[in-house]
């Protein structure tokens, strides 16, 4: 399966966290280990070709290490375990076998901000981006100063995804490691499910904490992140109340125009169907009556 490894002085157990996060908005199934979650090895009967496995790398773990992963972010280089390391280079030299040993095609993700992770730049096999807070970049994820918004740039286009202002985790250094997640799993989870859905401030809540409108919101983001052309919806606007069947409605509708996509749903919401379909059929006793256009 495909694997993701985060290593740094700081941030890394949140950018990990995070990414495994966005995978699974995906619908990916993640195997997360490393420094945090469970041991790797005994789930490796269980890994599947098309899982994830999103790793979290000490310079203890890297030091021996003569294989890279697919994607590598490196968040930063600073003083640190130098007592169970010979000396500074020594430190440095252990976070750089996660990229030294990478092949074509992969992708390392490097702090902008930090002189050490910025010069391993060189040692980059493949795609390389960055991820700054105090920098436009137009290769890689950013915090655009004109407007204060987590962007992401690549091939001259600028794409904005989130504001500032609705990161839920406290502190600059987060908007970092959100950036840092976000520049690893570009082009592999769409921005579209968070974006256009608004379902941002749930990521660090479980299922079983939302409403049913929140509910209803995460299920469709998960449909939006397979990229596929056509959705099927059974009843997206059963248990909500009258505002939230017609705010659901209102988006599904947005998301077909907005989009490009097909979206075909049930509902017993005829009134509200036929303000908001652009086509409507009518079935009873398992059968079509009507047909509206």
């Amino acid at each position: 399966c495909e694997i993701v490894a985060v290593t740094g002085s700081d941030g890394k157990t949140t950018t990990t966290t995070l990414i495994s996060k966005f995978y699974e908005a995906a619908g990916r199934k993640v195997h997360l280990g490393g420094n945090i979650g469970a041991a790797l090895l005994p789930m490796l009967p269980e890994v599947r070709p098309e899982d994830v496995a999103v790793v979290e790398l000490s310079s203890f773990q890297l030091i021996s290490m003569h294989q890279s992963p697919k994607i590598a972010v490196v968040t930063n280089v600073t003083p640190n375990h130098l007592d169970h390391h010979k000396d500074m280079q020594e430190y440095i030299d252990a976070k750089r076998n996660i990229l030294l040993y990478q092949n074509p095609p992969c992708r390392a993700v490097l702090g902008y901000e930090n002189e050490i992770s910025r010069s391993m730049q060189k040692d980059c096999k493949g795609e390389q981006v960055w991820f700054t807070r105090l920098h436009d970049t137009d290769k890689g994820a950013f915090l655009r100063e004109s407007d204060d918004t987590l962007c992401y740039a690549e091939n001259g286009v600028v794409t904005p995804i989130l504001p500032r202002a609705e990161v839920k985790l406290r502190g600059l250094h987060n908007v970092e490691n959100l950036l840092a997640a976000i520049a690893a799993v570009w082009g592999r989870v769409p921005v579209e499910a968070m974006r256009q859905v608004g379902i941002s401030h749930l990521s660090d809540r479980r299922i079983s904490t939302l409403s049913d409108g929140e509910r209803q919101k995460t299920m469709i983001a998960k449909a939006l992140a397979q990229s596929t052309p056509i959705l099927f919806l059974d009843e997206p606007t059963a248990f909500l109340d009258y505002p939230s069947k017609a705010e659901m409605l209102q988006l599904l509708r947005s998301l077909a125009h907005d989009l490009g996509k097909t979206i075909f749903l049930s509902t017993h919401d005829i009134e509200m169907a036929l303000q908001l379909s652009d086509h409507l059929k009518l079935m009873q006793s398992g059968r079509f009556e009507t047909d509206f256009r």
